[in-house]
């Protein structure tokens, strides 16, 4: 079961830039996160050095964890509502993967990923089609 899990956009969906990169992140897994049920932490990190422009930490009262059924969303535990889901280390590690991935397709593109433990997984990778 995943920690934490976030979603990458090698190019700012927002405001189009594609010298920057977003990143959102939630504890556990990723369905609460993609289907906006959940009010991720977000950050904006300049493309060139990988120097973080902009971090808001959000509080994350909601999470999707696994269950015998499927999944399910639970509430968060309150001392970890407004602690970042994933530190600076995971931000920069989430985002080195997805420029590489940006480089080897030949587009900007908008990858899922999770952790479990120390490993970082990619769940999809797929073009930004907002640009």
């Amino acid at each position: 079961m995943a920690d934490a899990a976030a979603v990458v956009f090698s190019a700012n969906p927002v405001t189009k830039s594609r010298d920057q990169v977003m990143l959102n992140a939630t504890w556990g897994l990723g369905e609460s996160l993609v289907g906006g049920t959940v009010s991720p932490d977000s950050y904006i990190l300049r493309k060139s050095d990988l120097a973080i422009e902009m971090r808001y930490i959000a509080t994350k009262r909601r999470m999707t964890v696994l269950t015998a059924d499927g999944t399910q969303e639970v509430g968060v535990p309150e001392a970890l509502q407004n602690t970042p889901a994933i530190d600076d280390a995971r931000v920069v590690e989430a985002v080195r993967l997805t420029l590489d991935l940006e480089q080897r397709f030949g587009w900007p593109v908008d990858v899922e990923c999770a952790w479990e433990k120390s490993a970082l997984y990619v769940l999809q990778c797929r073009p930004i089609t907002t640009l």
